[in-house]
């Protein structure tokens, strides 16, 4: 006699929300080639992870495994992606083109480039995070690019080369229409909001970057806590920790096991030495923030 399968019980309760997908725009080259193992390093180490902290899938080009035409299943990505990523690092025209395509669409996008790049003329005054190509760089690159794709998530209003035209012949269009006042109100409006989201950005950066007196620094429980701890007295005994046990809220993601390490020091401490020695004894970075 063959058991019946119980029934599934009806949802009840809210949906589990859906992650957001983000298409990354990368210079791809050869499966051997040193663009390649850049750009691949790059995602593994932090996009990816950093993406699925903050509930976001990750598609890139060359990983996409479906049947069909790549290049329509690309352009697919960009024009429907809540976010894109674009790496400009090798000034790649696929990735231009792609990232050309992105811009008039109005949807979120965040660009990227290896320090020392020289970016084109049209979008060199484009909000772009650079970063260096080391093993210290990924730590730096992770807090700089979290602060980019908030931003860019909340900003309800797009700016780049594309949006800017069209907002423009917008206006011009209105000049016939008597409701240029209107728009130019609502123009100052949105530059006040930008110049806010602009100076919150820097603040945090800046304080992230400097010689700090006080950090907060959110990592994942575990053995590996104690031997950050120890690590960090031996190198800079003056330092006073205090940790507690708890959960953490960021960019929509509640994490239950993590602690919250207070960290003080009388002559300040880059947050660049934290993050380094949490990559050495394999503590796993929730947030970092300066106090």
């Amino acid at each position: 006699m063959t058991k019946e399968r119980p029934a599934k019980s009806a949802e009840t309760g809210a949906q589990i929300q859906k992650n957001k997908n983000c298409f990354i725009v990368t210079p791809i080259g050869s499966s051997e080639s040193s663009i390649r193992r850049a750009a691949d390093g790059l995602i593994s180490s932090v996009l990816k992870p950093l993406l699925a902290e903050m509930a976001f899938d990750v598609h890139v080009a060359h990983e996409i495994s479906l049947t069909g035409s790549i290049t329509r299943q690309v352009v697919e990505h960009i024009l429907t992606a809540e976010l894109v990523i674009a790496n400009l690092s090798e000034l790649n025209p696929n990735v231009m083109y792609e990232l050309a395509v992105r811009h008039c669409t109005g949807l979120p996008v965040v660009a990227i480039a290896e320090s020392g790049t020289k970016l084109p003329f049209d979008i060199s005054d484009e909000r772009t995070v650079f970063y260096t190509n080391d093993m210290r760089g990924v730590f730096e690159l992770t807090p700089a690019l979290r602060i980019a794709i908030e931003g860019a998530m909340v900003r309800t209003d797009s700016d780049n080369p594309v949006t800017r035209v069209r907002k423009n012949r917008v206006l011009l269009e209105s000049l016939d229409q008597g409701d240029a006042k209107t728009i130019l109100i609502e123009r100052l409006d949105n530059i006040e909001s930008l110049l806010g989201d602009l100076r919150f950005a820097g603040d945090k950066f800046d304080r992230l970057t400097r010689k700090n007196h006080k950090l907060m620094l959110v990592v994942e429980s575990g053995e590996a806590v104690d031997r950050f701890k120890n690590s960090l007295m031996r190198a800079h005994p003056n330092c006073l920790i205090r940790d507690r046990a708890g959960s953490h809220h960021k960019s929509g993601t509640v994490f239950s096991s993590c602690v919250n390490l207070s960290i003080e020091t009388p002559d300040g401490i880059d947050s660049g030495v934290i993050l380094d020695l949490c990559h050495q004894v394999n503590l796993k970075v929730l947030d970092l923030i300066a106090i």
